[in-house]
């Protein structure tokens, strides 16, 4: 087993558990919450305040995958980390291993080959982390589709509901996030379309969790709370609605909603599971400039939290999103984290230290 470079001290292994994988994916981006590594790992002792010497290579110990640090703190040992996985089985466990150690190590720029624009493929228009205050809000694409308005785009940055990281609280009244440069360039795919979000709501009322280039009535697509349902909206002369019962929704509990439209088929998944789909087809048309989240209009305010928001023009696989809520949903089951190694002088390739707890 090599070693990725000797300027690097230590490594962890770190297992994606093949019962957790639906169906082996490619080029995929998983998450990892740093706190998964336990208190008592050498990590906290060893890696970079910021994470910036945090490298990730594929089962080799060698080949660098493209990795994003999106939230790390070393007194709270928590974290939130997503890499691109070359491959992930779902008949075998599959290993990656986690580089720290370096002193001297540089976060790399966002564009760079191993740099957060590359963890997600091109067929990613927007990833919203939601780790920044409301008006300052970016993407972790190279798209760079980012928050427009701060003196318009309100919301209180709390605990996220991916581990590690942090989310937007929406009041249900004043709150919303506002987007519009590059909006009609990148967020509104004409062919396909995938867009998806974690939530967890205070309330259910009329109440808008996403709206992209809508017109009230026919075009665009979003989610939202409306008459009794959670609709996943999506519209060129008129909207085709697919429903989740807001009764099977409680209050005070995340959900994870995707909305997916493959050119013909539209289908509304819930929580990893398919609940709902219908025939759509023609090429998507938009209305407006801008995209929000948290509202759409006066009376129409979300109240509860918002995390990790993403726009695809595809269609991902069933297996595909299957496979991102079991990591998102429980990194302590997708993941098994190994002992602290230790590379060492005179040729050898590391010896592992013992972790006590």
């Amino acid at each position: 087993m090599g070693w990725y470079d000797g300027d690097w001290t230590y490594r962890a292994k770190i297992t994606s558990q093949n019962g957790k994988v639906t169906g082996t994916q490619s080029n995929f981006p998983v998450y990892v919450s740093l706190a998964e590594f336990g208190t008592g790992h050498g990590i906290w002792s060893n890696v970079d305040s910021a994470g910036a010497d945090i490298r990730i290579t594929q089962s080799d110990g060698e080949t660098l995958v493209p990795r994003e640090i999106v939230a790390i703190d070393t007194t709270a040992k928590t974290g939130e980390v997503h890499f691109e996985a070359n491959s992930l089985s779902s008949s075998s466990d599959t290993d990656f291993y986690v580089y720290y150690g370096n002193g001297s190590a540089t976060e790399p720029s966002a564009s760079d080959a191993n740099g957060k624009y590359n963890v997600w493929d091109a067929n990613f228009m927007g990833v919203y982390h939601l780790e920044e205050a409301a008006e300052s809000v970016v993407s972790s694409t190279s798209q760079q589709v980012n928050e427009y308005d701060p003196s318009a785009s309100t919301a209180t940055s709390v605990t996220g509901i991916l581990d590690g990281g942090k989310a937007l609280d929406f009041n249900g009244s004043t709150n919303t996030i506002i987007f519009q440069t590059g909006v009609d360039t990148y967020l509104s795919p004409t062919s396909a379309l995938q867009f998806e979000l974690w939530f967890n709501a205070d309330a259910k009322g009329s109440d808008v969790l996403l709206y992209c280039r809508g017109d009230s009535t026919t075009k665009g697509y979003g989610f939202w709370f409306w008459n009794s349902n959670l609709r996943a909206q999506i519209g060129s002369s008129g909207w085709s609605n697919l429903t989740y019962a807001l009764s099977s929704i409680s209050l005070n509990t995340d959900y994870h909603i995707v909305g997916n439209w493959d050119g013909s088929t539209y289908r509304l998944y819930v929580n990893g599971s398919q609940v709902d789909s219908g025939a759509y087809s023609g090429s998507q048309t938009y209305s407006s400039s801008q995209m929000t989240i948290g509202t759409r209009a006066s009376g129409d305010d979300f109240d509860g939290h918002i995390d990790e928001l993403r726009i695809h023009d595809t269609a991902r696989s069933a297996s595909w999103i299957a496979t991102q809520y079991n990591n998102q949903s429980d990194p302590a089951t997708f993941w098994v984290i190994g002992a602290e190694e230790e590379d060492t002088p005179a040729g050898a390739t590391f010896i592992p230290k013992m972790q006590i707890i």
